[in-house]
């Protein structure tokens, strides 16, 4: 288990340095936490996402001084300068000032976020890097020294990314070297860092030379061929998925990127109070499925759907296109959490990616497809084929006024709605039998976007979706939108409601009455001592008094009628673990695994 810390100390001479740089570059930072932040982004994205970091860096462009951007000509030539500086003058005229929060001088710590710590960690761990960089706190330590030199000696801030050029891996060189505007500054750039390695005598070689020299000097007889077009170390990536990946980490980066801009405004978008008529139902099942695990997921995909209607500047969106996106972002934010869990050694009931799709970085093809598919289908909705195929059968019982029912959490829980059209026609409605029918000749085609609710839930602060989100957190949600998914989305479904209240109640009363203030879920062989009130007798009470009013939906909800069965242990334990596990994750109930015989126990957070 890794255990350096996440927070790097920086100290006083270089604080007073970067209060100097951002106070008086006040376009752009508004304390030296910003400096620093966008220092490690920047660096972490040249080490990792060539095209990332060319966006970042353009970004900055308009903020930099005249002193910086002649030097920047040298280095990368008319062409490529050009390039980096078009519209220039028009970016500068929209800038406009920000109020800057000064700090006290001394030495500061800075915690660098979960997520781009152990992007910074898996750099450390390749062959190349760790010749030269030995944790996480030396790959900070090259990035503030780098971005200070670049703000207040860009004569010599060249040097930097020479001396540390010959470590980058060569993937991601290669990936430099095929932006086409950058082709001819980038081959002059390699010529010019080879040249300064060798004159300066540092012991590394970049590029395609033979008889490199390791750190201390000693020189390799055989010779490494650094081969542009492969790499020294060994990925991370256990599967041959690399395209996936990549498309999931940038699918992440767009929403971090997006999401202030998204909240401001989503507003202005049209967004109903209600769905209409025509939108598509729901089964109206009283209890959340044990499929929507979490409630984590759902906050990813309205999160996504936002994002989407803001770029189209639409109240809806295609259906597919938002299915895939949601998922790329999770399988992103779900490797993180996951690595993280797995380096602290956090047990199952301290798990936060329960309900998130299985990592692309596994070995096992078909868990991360059969994954893929599980959380589309649950946690986004069921596939638009599926529906059809439900649509045109003439069982009415999964339909509602001649629409077929739309499975999925966002539209069990109305956070969102669908439309659906075929031939580019809405569904009609047909007086004659009374439900709405659609023409017979022409293609499906579906759409959705947020309902009121669930533009609510979006915009709910939420750590995880800023630009600087840790991945894993103790909290995954607020205590505000902790209240609001209680009372707005589980208070919606009645037998939910009615055994979340019950719940609740035991838990409350054995935390004052128990032998040790704990809840049990059932009798066992360890607890015949135990005094207290046992969760399952109560939930399995609240659960057959509900079937006792509502016989005539047996066939409707097959999943809670089958409570009745004499064995209905597995079902209960289903139901149970579903609705326990989201209150938890809702810092509503609290979580233990009793060391000595694995049995779970609840208790008031």
């Amino acid at each position: 288990m890794n255990s350096e810390s996440r927070t790097i100390l920086i100290d006083g001479y270089r604080i007073d340095k970067i209060e100097n740089i951002a106070s008086k570059n006040k376009t752009i930072f508004t304390s030296w936490k910003d400096f620093v932040n966008e220092t490690i982004g920047m660096y972490l994205n040249w080490w990792t996402q060539p095209q990332n970091s060319l966006n970042q860096f353009m970004e900055l462009i308009p903020h930099m001084t005249d002193e910086m951007l002649d030097n920047f000509r040298k280095t990368l030539g008319d062409e490529g300068f050009d390039f980096v500086t078009a519209d220039l003058k028009e970016k500068r005229s929209k800038l406009k000032d920000l109020k800057y929060y000064p700090d006290k001088p001394g030495s500061k710590r800075f915690e660098i976020d979960v997520i781009r710590f152990d992007d910074i960690q898996d750099i450390i761990k390749q062959d190349k890097a760790k010749a030269k960089i030995s944790s996480v706190a030396k790959f900070c330590d090259y990035a503030l020294d780098y971005f200070v030199t670049l703000w207040t000696k860009p004569e010599e801030s060249i040097d930097k990314i020479y001396e540390i050029w010959p470590f980058l891996p060569n993937s991601v060189k290669k990936e430099w070297s095929s932006i086409p505007e950058l082709k001819e500054s980038y081959e002059k750039f390699s010529k010019d860092a080879t040249e300064w390695n060798k004159n300066n005598e540092t012991g590394v070689i970049p590029d395609n030379e033979v008889g490199i020299k390791n750190e201390v000097g000693i020189k390799n007889e055989v010779g490494i061929k650094n081969n542009e077009t492969t790499d020294s170390y060994e990925t991370n990536i256990k599967n041959s998925n690399k395209n996936d990946e990549q498309k999931s980490y940038e699918a992440y980066v767009r929403l971090c990127e997006k999401y202030e801009l998204t909240k401001n405004k989503i507003e202005k978008i049209d967004i109903p109070k209600k769905p209409s008529k025509i939108s598509l139902p729901h089964d109206g099942n009283p209890l959340i499925s044990s499929f929507y695990s979490r409630f984590f997921p759902i906050k990813i995909a309205v999160a996504v759907l936002a994002q989407m209607m803001v770029e189209r500047n639409e109240s809806t969106v295609k259906y597919d296109d938002f299915r895939k996106e949601t998922y790329d972002v999770a399988v992103y934010i779900s490797n993180k959490i996951r690595e993280y869990e797995e380096r602290h050694g956090k047990k199952r009931n301290e798990k936060k990616s329960t309900g998130m799709p299985y990592p692309l970085t596994g070995s096992d093809a078909a868990k991360i497809a059969s994954s893929k598919e599980r959380f589309r289908e649950h946690f986004v909705g069921m596939k638009e084929e599926s529906w059809v195929k439900r649509q045109e059968k003439p069982d009415e019982s999964r339909k509602d006024k001649g629409l077929a029912y739309f499975d999925g959490a966002l539209n069990s829980m109305e956070l969102a709605y669908l439309k659906v059209t075929k031939g580019k026609q809405i569904p009609k409605w047909n007086k004659g039998l009374k439900e709405y029918t659609f023409e017979e000749k022409g293609k499906y085609d579906f759409s959705i976007g947020l309902t009121e609710k669930g533009l609510k839930l979006y915009l709910y602060e939420n750590e995880i979706f800023d630009k600087n989100s840790t991945a894993y957190q103790d909290k995954m949600f607020s205590s505000e939108e902790s209240d609001f998914i209680f009372d707005k989305i589980i208070g919606e479904f009645e037998l939910e409601k009615e055994l979340v209240k019950n719940a609740l109640a035991i838990i409350t009363k054995n935390s004052k009455t128990s032998s040790d203030k704990k809840t049990r879920t059932k009798k066992s062989k360890e607890s015949t001592d135990w005094r207290g009130e046992y969760l399952d007798e109560k939930l399995e009470t609240t659960i057959k008094a509900w079937i006792q009013k509502h016989r005539e939906d047996e066939d409707k909800y097959k999943n809670i009628f089958k409570v009745e069965a004499i064995d209905n242990t597995k079902q209960l334990e289903t139901i149970r673990a579903a609705i326990m596990g989201r209150l938890v994750e809702i810092n509503k109930v609290s979580w233990e695994i009793e060391e000595k015989t694995s049995n779970t126990l609840y208790s008031l957070p």
